[in-house]
């Protein structure tokens, strides 16, 4: 919780990055936050501003770190997403899309910045979503279709053998180059035991409490949300 609660100040790398690029230029920036967690101090570092979109999608429900973040939240330049446990990479990779689809066509960012914490990897200890490393490289794969420029930051992920072999793959996505198969060998290769392969899978036969009514729901809600807003 301390360090959870040392990313969620205000001051921290995507604030100062976002403050940059706004130094450089940038009319419209959209923020985009995939931690399981709320991202809810950049939300309010820029909650006054009109030239910048904050929006994440993270793990809500009782008793839950940060316990913000609800779906109701009526400023137009902040989207909230809330999940509950168990989240699924389909169900991740529907409400992403659907989020991305709203942000791009009702605020049109000339920059975003992607935070790409991956604490919703299956078996993450401050997590309870079911995500592989897949997830989040179809995420990144997603924001560079858009071909708006992106800056990719790093955020939660708490089993290092399984963060590591996800960013990488983030990387690769980044760069737009295919991943190897296997992990190189290294003075700490023996972690990533006992398969070697550089990705991250989902445990089978996790259930997924987002069913499809909710998924529904939380799509449409986005959907209006967009609706109502009107770009810059």
């Amino acid at each position: 919780c301390v360090r959870a609660c040392v990313r969620a100040l205000p001051v921290n790398d995507a604030v100062l990055c976002i403050l940059a690029l706004q130094r450089g230029g940038c009319e419209r920036i959209a923020y985009l936050d995939i931690d399981v967690h709320h991202g809810d101090g950049v939300e309010a570092a820029f909650l006054p501003s009109s030239h910048v979109l904050t929006a994440s999608v993270h793990r809500f429900g009782k008793g839950f770190f940060p316990g913000t973040g609800r779906a109701s939240q009526p400023h137009r330049r902040c989207i909230n997403v809330p999940l509950r446990r168990g989240c699924s990479d389909d169900t991740f990779h529907r409400v992403f899309t659907a989020l991305c689809d709203a942000v791009w066509t009702s605020f049109a960012p000339t920059a975003v910045v992607l935070q790409c914490g991956v604490d919703g990897l299956a078996g993450d200890p401050l997590g309870d979503w079911n995500l592989s490393s897949r997830a989040f490289e179809r995420a990144v794969r997603l924001i560079r279709g858009y071909g708006t420029p992106a800056v990719i930051l790093g955020g939660g992920g708490y089993r290092d053998a399984r963060a590591s072999v996800t960013w990488a793959r983030v990387t690769c996505a980044v760069a737009g180059v295919e991943p190897p198969e296997v992990v190189p060998e290294h003075e700490d290769f023996g972690a990533y035991g006992p398969d070697f392969l550089l990705r991250a899978n989902a445990v089978p036969h996790v259930h997924d409490d987002n069913d499809p009514a909710y998924v529904s729901s939380v799509v449409q809600g986005l959907q209006r949300i967009a609706a109502s807003h009107a770009a810059v």
